[in-house]
């Protein structure tokens, strides 16, 4: 590939994008071109430009592919072995800070992140003193941010998670496992270019791991005066495996074995006012123009800190803005996610509603069907409950009793007995029959002369409990 082709296709990116590959190493950008290129059936790189240039789509996946990132949780275990003995333990066991302040560089899909907060969670439950927590997670991809704000991963990220730490740290999701509001609540997403935006400052580790191999030398340096800047004194950086920060012994020295994880090295200026930062006094400052001497005014020096001060009380502002804005986020989902629950739930119960009023309706009309079989029954039967209230009763009773279907509900001793027997006594015998549960019989005779027996007997429900009395007249 041409240089000319190359920038051309890097400032398409750009362009359209808005991300500045250059800086990035040419190897990785001319794999990520090729693919493309075989993708599309182009043979010529001049070809796949012009291609670039028509096809405004191609641009988006190209910048996909250039951006596309291997990452999973705990990635190369022995080095995060080592970043929990010889960086978390330091800042958290033996720190009083009342803040720990982290950052992970080019966060991609979020495994990184939440890796170090369970690391740094289960460091500070177990410190006596337990500091807060903020970790801010950037990446030049909203894609890969969305992602990792929802914090949900398939079934197989249990292959590098301790079942231990699955059940502590996530709770089941239909897709798989969604990360728990413990470790997802200190993590501020936001877009950003490490080479392009102002860093964060007041660090106290940095995690700027698989990019710094991406980046030529001078946006390598460029990357890390930056992270340099961005740390306190002896701040941590931890580094990917195949990655080195030699080269960069005025910034960084390494602690550790691996080589992946490194602390600052302490300039005498570090963390100073503008000054201090800049040793050069304004005062001794002299231009020359034209062989004339110009002083400049030391009110420099306090416009300078002035703004200083304003940049790191703006950034303090916005980054708890930034908190704030990932809390509400974070309750939206939470509040999205009880909302589908509970629309699932009432879809359930609304089936289960349905299910039941079909149940009713059916057992309604067989409770009528039996209702209306009883009414026709020939023979004169009354049921009665406890209290001896009409239950229900079959039309050939009314022979003998003076009874219409309101009548139900009301007391046996308010119905008129077309028989020679008085209301009294056959109140005595039910409630005999309900006191002892033993069946009566006896003949009775009608006021026009015709003879019935009567039977009063307990009546059951289908459990085998008492539930009244029945009164049969046969004739």
């Amino acid at each position: 590939m041409t240089s000319s082709s190359h920038d051309s296709i890097l400032k398409l990116l750009r362009k359209h994008s808005g991300q500045d590959f250059f800086g990035y190493k040419d190897g990785p950008i001319l794999r990520g071109v090729e693919h493309r290129m075989r993708k599309n059936r182009i043979a010529s790189v001049e070809e796949y430009v012009t291609f670039l240039k028509r096809e405004p789509e191609e641009i988006d996946k190209l910048h996909r592919e250039l951006l596309v990132g291997v990452t999973r949780f705990f990635r190369d275990k022995v080095a995060f072995a080592d970043l929990d003995k010889l960086a978390l333990s330091s800042l958290i066991d033996g720190s009083p800070c009342q803040t720990l302040r982290f950052w992970v560089v080019g966060c991609s899909t979020g495994e990184e992140v939440y890796s170090l907060a369970m690391l740094a969670q289960e460091r500070i439950e177990a410190c006596r003193h337990q500091p807060a927590l903020k970790i801010f997670a950037t990446d030049i991809q909203p894609e890969a941010l969305g992602v990792a704000r929802a914090g949900i991963y398939p079934l197989q990220v249990s292959e590098n998670i301790s079942e231990a730490r699955l059940k502590r740290f996530f709770e089941p999701h239909p897709d798989g496992f969604k990360v728990k509001p413990t470790i997802r609540r200190p993590i501020i997403f936001s877009t950003h270019s490490i080479l392009h935006d102002i860093p964060f400052s007041r660090l106290d580790l940095v995690n700027f791991r698989n990019l710094l191999i991406y980046l030529e030398p001078d946006a390598q340096r460029e990357a890390l005066t930056k992270i340099h800047y961005a740390l306190k004194p002896n701040g941590f950086l931890f580094v990917g495996h195949s990655e080195s920060v030699e080269g960069h012994d005025d910034l960084f020295r390494q602690i550790d074995r691996g080589g992946n994880i490194y602390q600052t090295v302490v300039k005498s200026h570090q963390g100073g006012t503008a000054s201090e930062c800049f040793p050069m006094s304004p005062r001794q400052l002299t231009l020359q123009p034209g062989g004339k001497r110009i002083q400049v005014s030391s009110a420099l020096v306090g416009a300078r800190e002035a703004a200083r001060a304003r940049t790191e009380e703006l950034q303090s502002v916005n980054e708890e803005l930034q908190s704030a804005n990932e809390e509400l986020q974070s309750t939206n989902e939470e509040l999205a996610t009880l909302r589908d629950e509970l629309q699932a739930t009432n879809e359930e119960l609304r089936g289960r509603c349905l299910v039941l009023e079909k149940d009713l309706e059916k057992a309604d009309r067989d409770n009528n069907e039996m209702e209306n079989a009883f009414r026709s029954f020939g023979v004169g039967v009354i049921v009665l409950d406890l209290e001896l209230r009409i239950l229900r009763h079959t039309w050939a009773v009314t022979r003998v009793v003076q009874l219409i279907p309101a009548d139900a509900g009301r007391p046996l001793a308010d119905l008129r007995l077309w028989l020679k027997l008085e209301m009294t006594d056959l109140s005595d015998i039910v409630k005999s029959v309900l006191r002892d549960l033993e069946p009566f019989q006896q003949n009775v005779q009608h006021e026009d002369g015709h003879w019935y027996a009567m039977k009063v007997s307990p009546s059951r429900r289908a459990n085998n409990s008492i539930e009244g009395v029945s009164l049969t007249f046969l004739e």
